[in-house]
Order: C-alpha cells, then structure tokens, then sequence
C-alpha cells in the first residue's frame, strides 16, 4: 500500500505543478483531463509492470519503505539465530509453513521491522474503518440532498434543453445532480432572467455532456479511499475547479463568442459565498471568490495554447505515468528472480526456480 500512496502523491505533486506553471497557457479541457489520471491512480491499488522509471526505484532503497514491503504478505515474523527472518501468515496457527521475508538482518534491523509491522497492524483497520465511515458520510449526504431535491422541486419548460430542468429553493446555485436520472436544478432567481436561465441551462447541459456527474461519484470514492492524505483533498478541489473552467469554456463554445461577457456576469450573479461541498455529487457554478475570479480571468482572456505546449505537456505527462503508475525494476542481482527459499527445520534451502515445478 505504500507504493500506492508514494505514487499517487508525486503524480498529484507533478499535476498541480503543470496547472499552475501552464495556468492560462493550455486548453483548460486539457487541463481538466490532466486530472484524470490522478483519478485512475487513485482507484489502481498496484503499479502496472515494472520501469526503470518508476520513483520506487529511488524510493524503496529506503530502509522503511524496504522492511514495509518484507513484510507485505505476513501477519507475524520472527528471527532465526543465523539471522533469516521468518513471516507466518494467520491461517498458519502451528507455524509448519514458515516463509523467508528477509536474510541475515541484525536484532535491530528485525526491531525494526517488527515496528513497522506493529505500525500496520493498527494501521489498516483505522484506514478501513475511515473508508467505511467516508463512504457511508458520502452515501447519506447525497441521499440527503436529493431527497430534498426531490421533496421542493418543481418542474421547468426550457426549450431545446438535454435533460428535465426543475426549480428548487434546496439548490443555491445551479446544479447537474443524479447518476442514473441526471436533471439540472435551479434555483429560483435563475428561472427569472432568460440570459441567465440560458447560460445556467447550457452550463449545465455541458457538465453532462462531460460527464462530470459521474466524475464526482468517482472523485468522492477517491476521497473515502485516500481519506488520511491532504494532497488527494487538495487534488479534488483543484478538479473540482477545473471542471468548471473546461465547463466554461465548452459552453461559451457552444452558446457563441458574442455572449462571453454575458456568460461572464452569469456567473458573477449566480455566485453564493459557500464554497461546495466535496462528498456532494453534483456540479455546480460557484467556488467561492477566488474559483469565481479565477473563472471570470480566464473567460476575459480566452487562454490560447500553442502547438510546443501541447507536445510537452503530453511528453510530461507520459512520463509522470510512467513514473508513477509502474513499480520498481528489479536489477536482477536479487536471489529471488532465481530461486526459490525454503524453510527446512530451521535450515533455509535456496532451491533454482527452474527445478520448483518439479518438486
């Protein structure tokens, strides 16, 4: 598991350091989509193959990082006199299939690991438990909300629109909400004006067309998954953000050049003071003052990239994958590529894999 969590931090590190290195200089679809390999990292708890690129390589000399993964498949350990340190899983109760998890360590070196496998057995049942508590917090306040979607909603006739549009006093800003029967809710004041009530309509049409509703669930289940690291909390806020920026521009897009100034004050008048919350499913047009002016920034600007830019964002971002998403390269030297270690009263056997299949 800690490779899961090494790698996923340094490709959210390399991500958020391209949003704001390229800020105003990509599409910020591109922008947006960065992120969704963040979120596939995120839900993948291996590395796929081996690299000698991947950030293991450097990281798993550590002396921490190597007892973490000695210990990865065993629930108890004990050291030999001749210093072999043995691993014995829970099902094993007389302790009659041993198996070798490191050579010749020192008292203090098996100290050590038996620390760091002490550290794991508190550890993952407070990871689970905070799991289980984020995803039910998560289920019951989207229950919650479209409950009162549901309870206060009132259907609205806008023409051409993609999805049902209703008007709700439980919405405070426009909204995409529903995974299996997405509607667009608004709340009064937007039904009041025709600009406004087409540029929110349109805005949210185009959360739906991106998919973003489905985006959130996912981005929710990372959260539950990575709750105890801060940088997955700031990796959904900054998503969250960028999926109204690619939002914004997709819709001025579609809406026409003449209306983005419009479009603009759109968002200035539907702007709410609260910021949203994470474990809610739903899009919305507001991100407090600084998401708003940084939104209003960009539409002004209309950010154009340029053909180098795009290439070296993508060469970056292929190698921050293959970084990040592969393990360690094993260099061969280790006995384990070759042989096998058996435990035989009390003497360690190397037996040549080539020869195992025969036994």
């Amino acid at each position: 598991m800690i490779e899961w969590i090494i790698s996923s931090s340094v490709l959210i590190a390399v991500i958020t350091a391209l949003r704001y290195l390229l800020k105003g200089k990509i599409s910020l679809r591109l922008q947006y989509a960065l992120w969704g390999l963040v979120l596939l990292r995120l839900l993948i708890p291996f590395s796929i193959g081996s690299s000698g690129f991947s950030v293991m390589n450097t990281l798993e000399k550590a002396p921490v990082v190597q007892d973490v993964q000695s210990v990865s498949g065993v629930e108890s350990i004990e050291r030999k006199a001749d210093g072999v340190v043995q691993g014995f899983i829970s099902s094993d109760y007389s302790h009659d299939f041993p198996t070798v998890v490191a050579e010749h360590k020192t008292e203090q070196e098996f100290a050590r690991m038996k620390t760091v496998l002490d550290v794991r057995t508190i550890l993952k049942p407070l990871w689970l438990g905070g799991t289980a508590v984020l995803l039910v917090v998560f289920a019951a306040s989207n229950g919650r909300f479209a409950y009162r979607l549901r309870r206060t909603r009132k259907p609205l006739e806008v023409k051409g629109a993609v999805l049902p549009v209703y008007v709700t006093h439980a919405a405070v800003t426009p909204c995409l909400f529903g995974l299996f029967s997405p509607a667009i809710y608004l709340p009064p004041e937007a039904a009041e004006d025709a600009t406004v009530l087409r540029h929110t309509v349109a805005h949210e049409a185009t959360h739906f067309r991106h998919g973003d509703n489905f985006w959130a669930v996912l981005r929710g289940v990372c959260l539950a998954l990575h709750w105890y690291n801060p940088l997955v909390w700031w990796a959904a806020v900054l998503a969250r953000n960028d999926a109204e920026l690619s939002c914004d521009e997709a819709t001025i897009r579609r809406i026409g050049e003449g209306e983005r100034a419009e479009y603009g004050r759109t968002l200035i008048r539907m702007t709410c003071q609260r910021r949203p919350a994470l474990l809610t499913a739903a899009t919305t047009m507001t991100g407090g003052k600084s998401g708003i002016r940084e939104r209003i920034t960009l539409i002004a600007r209309k950010p154009k990239m340029a053909v180098y830019t795009l290439i070296a964002v993508v060469l970056i971002a292929a190698v921050a994958v293959g970084c990040t998403f592969t393990g360690a390269k094993n260099d061969g030297s280790s006995n384990d590529e070759d042989v096998t270690l058996y435990d035989c009263g009390g003497l360690t056997v190397a037996i040549p894999n080539e020869y195992v299949d025969q036994l």
